[in-house]
């Protein structure tokens, strides 16, 4: 059950690379992870499993060790960023029961996505205290999740927010203390942009050299691109394509995760306009520095969400939403805060989540289709 549907890819790239072109809608991390464990830590089943039933063991721990891993850093930066290990935890429990879940179970990128991605976020929040080396460590991390999935390149985000406080105090104080820390910052969000351009590259290699009559058609692109090729061509996406009236059934599927997200940001805007439009520079309560859900912290997680929101939404297809914002931090933590308080809210936030968890878990393994 753990090798269905884009598992079937993961374990083909892994075993034999990528010797079709359709292979490279699936970005190199983590069916190069699954090979190194099956070479590595697995290489004594070599003698009683053929090659591909060592692969599935492997991605069996990468994906369940992911998960785990991922739900401790969540937990950590819940208490760093919003100051409530009660809210932290409620949020790592919601996070065990996402309503993707089954996809982090599976041999799916999720689970890795997010141990990287949550990771990197937590050595970003304790750079104050723990010094530059946990910012490198982050982007580091980041840069992981960037050849993990090609939304890893958003989190380039976190640190341009970072850089741009940085400058913006020293352009108020005139210090230049920081300038290095910004430059560091800088180069790390290049080289989250690297593994993307090293994909396109090696297919470009791989299919377009010699360029002649026989070569695919997207090599002769103004930027030959595959990877937007294969989205295109094998799997439909493109700009409101999927803004059909046959399509609603799959609205409705995402209409939850929709709606959690678009309540969050207004309750997080509506808090103090001024911070959420300056981008935390301004605010009109310069006595409010504390934790909670709306705290001056949380706003660059939020920045964060409304942009994967805007730049997927109108392209990808809709129910994919579901699993897309399982690295969302923040959208834990307002479902924990739902869940904390009594309420309509509190049992919305519950159905949605154990719900889509059953269905997902029923789906899936049958080859039904699920998010």
């Amino acid at each position: 059950m753990f090798g269905h549907w884009d598992g079937v890819f993961f374990l083909e790239i892994a075993e034999h690379g990528y010797h079709w072109d359709k292979f490279y809608a699936f970005f190199p991390g983590y069916p190069l992870l699954l090979r190194i464990v099956a070479d590595s830590v697995l290489a004594p089943l070599s003698s009683i499993l053929a090659y591909r039933s060592t692969l599935v063991v492997a991605g069996f721990l990468v994906s369940h060790a992911s998960f785990v891993v991922a739900a401790v850093m969540l937990y950590k930066l819940g208490c760093i960023v919003i100051k409530d290990a009660t809210h932290a935890y409620y949020a790592a429990l919601l996070f065990c029961v996402n309503p993707a879940s089954i996809f982090c179970s599976a041999f799916y990128t999720e689970s890795l996505f997010c141990a990287l991605t949550f990771g990197g976020l937590v050595c970003l929040a304790s750079e104050r205290e723990r010094g530059i080396l946990f910012t490198v460590l982050g982007g580091v991390l980041f840069v992981g999740a960037a050849s993990t999935r090609s939304n890893g390149i958003t989190y380039c985000l976190y640190l341009a927010h970072s850089g741009l406080f940085r400058v913006h105090g020293m352009l108020r104080t005139g210090s230049t203390a920081q300038w290095g820390l910004v430059a560091v910052q800088v180069v790390l969000c290049f080289a989250m942009i690297a593994p993307y351009l090293f994909h396109l590259r090696s297919a470009y290699l791989s299919f377009c050299v010699p360029l002649d009559e026989s070569s695919p058609v997207w090599c002769s692109g103004s930027v030959p691109n595959i990877y937007s090729h294969c989205q295109k061509a094998y799997w439909g996406l493109g700009l409101w394509k999927y803004y059909q009236l046959k399509q609603l059934p799959n609205f409705v599927l995402a209409g939850p995760v929709l709606g959690l997200s678009v309540k969050a940001s207004w309750l997080y805007g509506a808090a103090d306009p001024v911070r959420f439009f300056s981008g935390g520079l301004k605010t009109s309560d310069p006595t409010r520095t504390g934790g909670g859900f709306t705290g001056p912290a949380v706003g660059v997680y939020i920045y964060h969400w409304i942009a994967v929101l805007v730049l997927a939404a109108p392209v990808i297809h809709i129910q994919v939403l579901t699993r897309l914002l399982v690295a969302t931090p923040p959208l834990y933590w307002y479902a924990a805060q739902l869940v904390m308080h009594k309420g309509w809210g509190r049992y919305m936030v519950l159905g949605f989540f154990l719900g889509y968890f059953v269905l997902g878990a029923l789906l899936f393994p049958n080859f039904l289709p699920w998010t």
